[in-house]
């Protein structure tokens, strides 16, 4: 089990998310490395890339937890940012040229994307103009996962006719989550904020199966787990994914296949006789 840990941090600090508020001028790679150094672990990943000079919330998950990032790295995100037009335009015309790109949009990724380019369809949940001044609007989007919101504004730029760019931009939210904590704070007391990757998981509503403590040891060294021996088990489709849970912690990821669950991801931190 690993024991390089802070004295102040859990025991062990392996199965945790940190809601970290990236600062300006630094990497998403870079944040991460903030919080492994301040949480002292050897591996961290982050949930969604925010340019350097984009601010706000980096769902750092640590060590085990990211074995989870398939969940959370497709959740909804928001933003608040601010658009410079490249020349005069009336409210009217801006908040009309707002309402066309609701729902779902056809994006062309930017040149400097790590995806492939090639066109594909992103949905917009909620776009709005916070304030006009002169030629910056302050705007309020939340998006589906993977949304380029530069290229959103570039786009409705050219809507508009006149161009226009992203001059600042904040992300306010991933999922449900709305909390962040600074650089400053986490290295003030790390254990603090911490989110345990049960409560995280939870939070985004991943259905649940519980077996007991047998069952437990075989699904963690890959054995399929059949309906009947589980203690409770939420109603999934075929191929839906499943938090495999015993004594108060989760064990596994699991896929619900006919008549059972097929563990995909397993997690390290609680063998069941300790749990």
């Amino acid at each position: 089990m690993h024991t390089d840990h802070r004295p102040d941090l859990p025991d062990p600090p392996l199965r945790h998310v940190v809601f970290f508020d990236k600062p300006a001028d630094c990497t998403s790679h870079d944040a991460v490395q903030m919080v492994k150094k301040i949480c002292n672990v050897k591996r961290a990943g982050h949930g969604g890339t925010l340019d350097p000079a984009v601010t706000g919330l980096l769902v750092v998950a640590l060590s085990e937890a990211r074995k989870a990032m398939p969940i959370l790295i497709g959740l909804d995100k928001e933003y608040e940012g601010t658009m410079r037009l490249h020349g005069p335009c009336s409210e009217a015309d801006l908040r009309a040229v707002f309402a066309e790109f609701l729902g779902t949009i056809t994006q062309l990724p930017p040149v400097r994307s790590r995806v492939k380019r090639e066109e594909r369809q992103r949905t917009i949940h909620e776009l709005e103009v916070l304030a006009l001044d002169g030629q910056d609007v302050r705007f309020r989007a939340r998006t589906q996962a993977g949304t380029y919101i530069r290229k959103l504004v570039h786009d409705m730029g050219e809507r508009l006719g006149i161009g226009a760019h992203m001059s600042a931009l904040r992300r306010t939210s991933v999922g449900p989550w709305r909390r962040m904590v600074t650089r400053e704070d986490l290295a003030a007391n790390p254990a603090a904020h911490l989110i345990p990757m049960e409560s995280v998981l939870e939070d985004v509503g991943l259905k649940q199966a519980w077996i007991g403590a047998d069952v437990c040891r075989l699904a963690r060294n890959g054995q399929m787990v059949e309906d009947n021996e589980c203690e409770r088990l939420d109603p999934a489709d075929v191929g839906e994914t499943l938090g495999l849970y015993h004594a108060g912690h989760i064990h596994a990821l699991t896929e619900r296949i006919p008549g059972g669950l097929k563990p995909v991801r397993v997690f390290l931190g609680y063998e069941p006789e300790e749990a």
